[in-house]
């Protein structure tokens, strides 16, 4: 009984100060409004973000549309940009990127890094552009010297992988660090991994970890995975099932396919949870779906041995070549066994051997051991 008053107390708490909350919402929706209609600039910019966001007025796309609009035509740098963003994902507007592309441009040209970094993404990738690696790297340098901290996280992307500037971890690592420390959680991630993998800095566990928590703790999915990795692998601290599961479970619950695969691992091996191979599958499946190689293959895998599912060999080939395809190693190596013995494929020697041999160039030693039997080189 207690539990319940405790329960309806908190309840009654909540719906109060959601309540308080309502007069000031609408008296700012209100003044908002009334700026606006008068041409404020940078109130028409925050009432289209009020529409966009639905915060103190239901969501209207068009509205926030309508008041971005007019707000850009004053060259309010922001409002400039989200009109890039409406036209990147389509919203209140059909997608246009090279619409969107333009509005990103004219912001970075009123000095807005939030649109500059925008731009460079535009650039990187080839959307509403032709990819320019180059252009996108200036165009992520000027919005992170401006103290944006996605620019600064994709310099350093930039800088990792030698896109558009010739490879250089330090300098990879100083931008992730600048990142960092605006706030970018992505930014935390990569510096995680940069101390776990000695690249730009000394090889630390201690400080991947750090890193790793941190973003791990607001939420973000990919901090979370590689935190899991280290307590699954034992890298710096003593090997703990329990706290990989409990890491992992928050990423993948997010729909991060690595996570998910890890799952699908666990509870396949049994390590740290009973093993189910029914649960292994309904993880794996959940990546495979989302085009993840690695879980693809192994749910081919499942497929192949009859682990929590019905054996089927004509999944199973199916699973291996949506990973092969991809060049996942040990798809690869699978499915070339299956060419080899004619398992619900048509027997096809030579698609084995070139299958083998994708693998064996990897390092798979499957792959290579049924290259060695033949006596063929790779």
């Amino acid at each position: 009984m207690r539990n319940g008053f405790r329960k309806v107390t908190a309840f009654l708490v909540v719906v109060v100060l959601v309540m308080s909350a309502l007069p000031a919402f609408a008296a700012n929706f209100r003044d908002t409004s009334r700026k606006a209609r008068k041409g404020d600039a940078a109130a028409q910019y925050e009432l289209g973000r009020m529409y966009h966001d639905g915060n103190g007025v239901k969501q209207n796309y068009r509205e926030a549309m309508k008041w971005y609009r007019l707000s850009a035509e004053q060259d309010y740098s922001p409002a400039v940009n989200n009109m890039g963003i409406m036209y990147e994902f389509g919203h209140g507007v059909p997608v246009n990127f090279r619409r969107a592309a333009e509005y990103y441009e004219r912001a970075a040209n009123l000095d807005n890094a939030v649109a500059m970094g925008n731009l460079g993404l535009m650039y990187e990738e080839g959307r509403g552009v032709e990819q320019d690696y180059f252009k996108a790297v200036n165009y992520y340098k000027r919005g992170a010297e401006l103290g944006d901290a996605r620019s600064q996280n994709s310099l350093g992307n930039m800088y990792y992988y030698g896109r558009g500037v010739k490879q250089d971890y330090a300098e990879a690592v100083r931008w992730y660090r600048a990142a960092a420390d605006n706030g970018d959680l992505k930014a935390m991630s990569n510096l995680g991994l940069m101390y776990e993998t000695g690249n730009g800095v000394d090889r630390s566990y201690a400080e991947s970890y750090r890193w790793y928590k941190r973003a791990a703790d607001q939420g973000h999915p990919w901090g979370q995975y590689h935190l899991g990795e280290l307590y699954f692998n034992g890298k710096g601290r003593k090997q703990d099932y329990a706290e990989a599961y409990k890491w992992y479970k928050k990423a993948a619950d997010q729909g991060y396919s690595p996570a998910q695969t890890a799952l699908g691992y666990m509870y396949r091996m049994g390590y740290g949870v009973k093993r189910s191979y029914t649960e292994s599958v309904a993880w794996y499946r959940k990546a495979a779906d989302q085009g993840y190689a690695p879980a693809q293959s192994a749910l081919g895998y499942m497929y192949y041995k009859g682990y929590g599912v019905e054996k089927d060999y004509t999944a199973a080939a199916q699973w291996f070549r949506k990973a092969a395809d991809q060049g996942e190693a040990q798809a690869q190596a699978n499915l070339g066994l299956m060419y080899r013995r004619g398992e619900e494929v048509e027997q096809d020697y030579d698609e084995a051997v070139k299958l083998w041999r994708e693998a064996a160039q990897k390092g798979n030693t499957d792959a290579q051991d049924a290259l060695k039997e033949l006596g063929i080189t790779w």
